[in-house]
């Protein structure tokens, strides 16, 4: 008997949950859904779909190739035309998993983050907890605590990673800065020193000059009520540096949004960016602000095995460490400490992550919700806003309807 079967362009995304479906094309973001409907989701389940004459009778089947066709994101193909099965449906273009392996022979960490002291008099609002959320400045009560150079040389000498960023408290104030960067401009790491606004001027003249301007860069972190003079001071003497620098701008409601704009369009600011914090009272901003709709997320594009590839890893966290100044060792700052630079090698603490942790491996398909949703293979990745605001979700449509 005559029959068809069914095929999928190779960019184009299929998510299955339930009895619910979404087709995407990568390349123009045309796209089809399927909902409560357990004949074209078994469909594409199938790792061979075969359809019959009698099938495409069916309304639901013929109405739904003919989409795919519209919207190039496949169609059906006569059987007579192969001898063997030709199309495997749903090989869903896999990935290997080749990232244990990777890690485990001592390649490089994607990112790390070093708090190299905790000692600060600036005494900011949300000093204890923006650090939970974002890459930004803390300082503790205990003073004491620093990460030693020789340590830090150690610690990291199997394989330089990638980025590093150096924050703390106020790290101006450590006492081998100077020897910290001789040693950051002499290794292969672009590196990052973040600090809080009103810290810059305690970096001696000496220790800017010799900043190395073509791996390097800074992030200044401000806060609101800020010191507009010190901020314009702040500018001025990184201008004269000739260092790349960008301006964060901490921001939780819209009143700070307001005095925002009136700084950054009276000093005509142009590099600065603004970086969200839930002080957990203001999921409505988070809501105006951050969430993200329906619309945005269909608005992206890429490769589809890039879209792929966060469904074995976050590649928001993946890669990535940080060591706070008692020397505690985290893949992920709201999770619990996977060892100690003290007494941990970086290859162990490598291992115990991938083999053990998975932090990295966070992703939305494994998470109430999300898990539920058919668009989770477009979402971004999870964050540590998730964790923070103790909702997975942060979109504004139902997964349950999706």
């Amino acid at each position: 008997m005559l029959g068809y079967w069914l095929y999928l362009e190779p960019y184009t995304l299929v998510e299955v949950i339930s009895n619910n479906a979404l087709l995407f094309n990568t390349y123009t973001g045309k796209h089809l859904e399927v909902h409560n409907n357990t004949r074209l989701t078994d469909l594409l389940k199938s790792e061979y779909a075969y359809i019959s004459e009698n099938d495409l009778r069916s309304p639901e089947i013929f109405d739904f190739i003919n989409k795919m066709k519209k919207y190039d994101l496949g169609g059906i193909i006569k059987s007579s035309l192969f001898e063997d099965i030709p199309i495997r449906l749903n090989s869903y273009h896999e990935i290997d998993n080749v990232t244990i392996g990777i890690y485990d022979s001592g390649y490089r960490l994607k990112e790390l983050t070093l708090y190299i002291n905790e000692e600060c008099d600036r005494g900011c609002l949300h000093c204890k907890s923006v650090y939970k959320q974002l890459l930004y400045c803390t300082a503790s009560e205990n003073r004491r605590n620093k990460l030693e150079l020789e340590e830090i040389k150690q610690f990291i000498k199997p394989a330089y990673p990638f980025r590093i960023n150096i924050t703390g408290g106020n790290i101006f104030n450590h006492f081998q800065l100077h020897d910290l960067i001789i040693f950051c401009n002499r290794i292969d790491s672009y590196i990052t020193y973040l600090t809080n606004y009103e810290n810059v001027n305690f970096l001696s003249e000496s220790s800017l000059k010799i900043i190395e301007k073509k791996n390097s860069r800074f992030i200044i972190c401000i806060n609101i009520p800020l010191h507009e003079k010190v901020l314009f001071e702040t500018i001025q003497r990184l201008d004269k540096s000739k260092l790349d620098y960008d301006l964060e701008f901490l921001v939780s409601n819209f009143a700070e949004l307001e005095i925002i704009d009136e700084v950054t369009t009276r000093e005509r600011l142009r590099n600065y960016s603004l970086r969200p914090f839930y002080d957990g009272n203001n999921l409505s901003f988070f809501k105006d602000f951050v969430f993200f709709t329906r619309k945005e997320i269909l608005k992206i594009r890429g490769q589809i095995q890039d879209i792929k590839l966060k469904k074995r890893f976050n590649h928001e966290l993946h890669g990535k460490m940080t060591i706070l100044a008692n020397g505690d060792i985290y893949s992920d700052i709201n999770a619990p400490k996977l060892g100690s630079m003290y007494v941990n090698s970086l290859k162990d603490i490598i291992h115990k992550e991938l083999h053990e942790n998975k932090n990295w491996n966070r992703i939305r398909s494994q998470v109430s919700r999300c898990n539920i949703c058919i668009y989770n293979s477009l979402c971004p990745p999870l964050t540590n806003y998730e964790k923070v605001i103790g909702r997975n979700n942060l979109c504004h449509f139902n997964p349950e309807l999706s």
